[in-house]
């Protein structure tokens, strides 16, 4: 034995002795063994053929020349490259393409692929592609036939691979910005486009719209023709008829649309008219400084109100209301003139006249059972005009007692007011709902 199946060369006798005489069976087992072990070895010049697989133990073959024959091993480059499947412009006809890969194939097989560019003439059928003098194999795109209007166009490169059945074709070039669909040598006013499908590509003048019986399929209920009058043959007009003024008033035809104007007339009956208040925003205060309501909301023509309950604050302190102005809203905070405020519980508490609106004058707010319930209107505030107001603010007190404030006042400034806002003259809210509603004037 040469090699021990594992790749170790062991010597077949015993290690030869100084000065002996060496015996003749022992040199001549030795010498076969060293034969028998070269034979097993891959010669540089090609003289051996491998008989087994070869473990690589995670090392490579370096320096491989390109492969050209179908049993060659190919190196990186060339896989890279993907020159053993591209093979430049087909030959044949436009209906019937061949190609030459190098090297042949001598079958087909699935998950074939080629990439090839298309001649001088696009193909117009059913079009089938024969590679290395193979049988033909039809050629799909999107898995549907070439015809008139699928068609491989000339000068473009596809990308075909073999389903085991036929070669799908997807184009790798872009797309040409013109198209494959070209118009009529004249054109019919009025007339829409329509697909003509004995070219597959062409576009032809369809009919005139207005043509009721060969835009609908007739007349009867249910179909949508484009002309007539209200009725089964509703014209487009009808089918988006305006609402007159009275139907807004009365909602006596709900099959009318209104316009934008027709809307607003419909809130200003129904709604505005009515001189309820309707919700705009709430906002539930917790270790709130401010509580800002309606800014950028605020409309003309509309009274605001902001009521408020169950109002705790984080240290004794009177509530307080502002206006802002701009797009800020800047706020005038002690810049009212004529706020007048006056609190009772069982007895006149006092009367007082400040620069700041004040709901309340009792104080407090902070102690344990003590709260705010109220609320303040302002009159047509986003008006460019004086901002009045009037308000009502309930406190209960820890000791059980309950007092009332009613304040009235107004903001001396011609400018639209575009934020509301009301604040503790000290610390922060600590709870508290807010909400601010609207009620139209028009």
């Amino acid at each position: 034995m040469a090699f021990d199946g594992s790749g170790v060369f062991n010597r077949e006798v015993s290690d030869y002795v100084f000065n002996a005489v060496i015996s003749e069976t022992d040199v001549n087992t030795e010498m076969d063994s060293f034969a028998t072990g070269l034979s097993l070895c891959i010669t540089k010049d090609g003289q051996q053929t491998v008989t087994d697989n070869i473990p690589m133990s995670s090392k490579k073959f370096t320096g491989l020349p390109v492969g050209s024959a179908a049993g060659d091993s190919a190196n990186l480059r060339q896989i890279q490259a993907g020159a053993f499947r591209r093979v430049g412009t087909a030959g044949g006809t436009k209906n019937a393409l061949t190609i030459t890969p190098a090297p042949a194939i001598a079958a087909y097989a699935l998950g074939q692929r080629f990439t090839v560019t298309i001649g001088g003439t696009s193909s117009d059928a059913a079009a089938t592609i024969a590679v290395s003098g193979l049988t033909t194999k039809a050629i799909e795109i999107n898995g549907a036939a070439l015809s008139a209007s699928v068609v491989l166009v000339t000068a473009k490169t596809y990308d075909m691979e073999y389903d085991g059945t036929a070669f799908q074709a997807t184009r790798l070039s872009t797309v040409a910005s013109t198209g494959d669909v070209v118009g009529p040598g004249s054109a019919t006013d009025g007339a829409v486009a329509a697909y003509d499908g004995t070219t597959g590509k062409l576009l032809k003048d369809g009919v005139v719209l207005g043509t009721v019986a060969t835009l609908d399929s007739g007349t009867g209920s249910g179909n949508v023709p484009l002309v007539g009058t209200k009725s089964s043959t509703e014209t487009l007009a009808g089918l988006i008829e305006r609402s007159t003024s009275a139907e807004n008033v009365t909602g006596t035809d709900d099959t009318v649309t209104p316009t934008v104007a027709g809307v607003k007339e419909m809130i200003d009956t129904h709604v505005a008219v009515s001189g309820g208040w309707t919700f705009v925003e709430k906002i539930d205060a917790s270790t709130s400084s401010t509580i800002s309501l309606g800014e950028g909301n605020l409309n003309a023509n509309f009274d605001y109100m902001i009521r408020y309950d169950h109002v705790k604050h984080s240290q004794d302190s009177n509530l307080q209301g502002d206006v802002g102005t701009g797009g800020g809203p800047t706020y005038a905070g002690s810049a009212i003139a004529g706020c007048h405020i006056q609190a009772r519980n069982t007895t006149l508490i006092g009367y007082t006249e400040s620069t700041v609106i004040l709901l309340d004058k009792t104080g407090g707010g902070a102690t344990a059972g003590e709260e705010r319930h109220g609320y303040i209107i302002w009159f047509d505030p986003a008006a460019a005009a004086d901002t009045e107001y009037q308000s009502f603010n309930g406190f209960d007190d820890s000791g059980g007692v309950a007092s009332y404030n009613t304040g009235a006042g107004k903001h001396e400034s011609a400018v639209a007011v575009t934020g509301l806002r009301l604040y503790p003259s000290g610390g922060n809210f600590a709870t508290g709902r807010f909400i601010l509603l609207k009620r139209a004037i028009t």
